[in-house]
């Protein structure tokens, strides 16, 4: 056990949070009405994510789900605290477990803890969270207990450090993407930077206007990777994948889509290591994203 300071914390050991979570959907935890939590993505170039619990509780199959929304990506996810102690996240009907719903903590999580689940869109790739360290620190003034919890995904893997009184605290993982907190407001109590946690919030019935293409996961990636978009309305589409001279590789889709949230993946074959391109197109836009494939 150990003490140390939350800045001394993050710069010696590089514990920081992969972006990558808020591609895919992130749960929160100490779940509560109005709880927020404000994040640096970027120490470069000082961008911020915002989460926020809002004060609606919605019903799915019988079970009442805490409404959570990121200001960065627009439409609720649901999370709740499971009877078994696991805090959970609700995905759609692709992700093949009981309720849909993904483990992203376990209250009171002790040293040695361990759960289980599998990457999203693929039943056969499963990955195990571990407590591999519990020690002392001070996060705004306040003396709690880390707990760092060891993500083996693969190709990637990701350190989250959490604390049961501010939750997600920061994250390091492979690629060494940086993001931690910088402020919160837990129980109507306000910690750290509370110039950006007064950020007044949409509805979170509100959905993306627009089509978007995130950024595939994990990227870069070995073996398998899985891309996720968003239309606002039924359209005829395709999606297909080029190396970086133009020449196409593979086509994911070609059809009509329905309005909603879409995930596909893709398995190289043959391909070599390198760059390359995701194109989504419609009849009137055409959007891209590069990804790196490592063998």
């Amino acid at each position: 056990m150990k003490t140390i300071i939350l800045f001394l914390f993050i710069s010696i050991t590089s514990v920081k949070i992969n972006a990558q979570s808020g591609e895919h959907a992130q749960g929160m935890m100490p779940i509560g009405i109005d709880n927020v939590w404000t994040y640096e993505n970027n120490p470069v170039y000082h961008t911020r994510s915002i989460w926020k619990f809002s004060n609606e509780i919605e019903t799915i199959d019988s079970n009442q789900y805490n409404i959570l929304i990121a200001g960065y990506i627009g439409w609720p996810q649901y999370v709740r605290l499971r009877k078994d102690g696991y805090y959970v996240l609700r995905r759609d009907s692709t992700y093949n477990e009981p309720n849909h719903e993904e483990i992203y903590y376990k209250k009171d999580a002790k040293l040695g803890d361990s759960w289980t689940q599998h990457l999203i869109i693929n039943d056969t790739l499963y990955y195990t969270s571990v407590v591999t360290d519990t020690f002392l620190l001070s996060i705004f003034d306040t003396v709690v207990t880390g707990k760092v919890v060891h993500k083996d995904l693969g190709l990637n893997i990701i350190d989250e450090l959490w604390t049961e009184e501010f939750g997600l605290v920061s994250t390091a993982d492979f690629w060494g993407v940086m993001y931690y907190i910088t402020g919160c407001v837990i129980n109507g109590r306000i910690y750290g930077d509370t110039t950006t946690t007064s950020v007044e919030y949409e509805s979170v019935t509100v959905l993306p206007e627009r089509i978007e293409l995130f950024q595939n996961y994990p990227n870069p990636f070995n073996g398998q990777t899985t891309i996720h978009y968003f239309l606002p309305v039924s359209s005829y589409i395709s999606v297909t994948i080029y190396d970086i001279l133009g020449k196409e590789i593979k086509q994911l889709y070609n059809g009509e889509e329905n309005a909603g949230h879409h995930y596909k993946s893709w398995t190289p074959g043959d391909e070599s290591s390198g760059i390359y391109l995701i194109v989504l197109k419609t009849k009137e836009t055409q959007l891209n994203n590069k990804i790196i494939y490592l063998k």
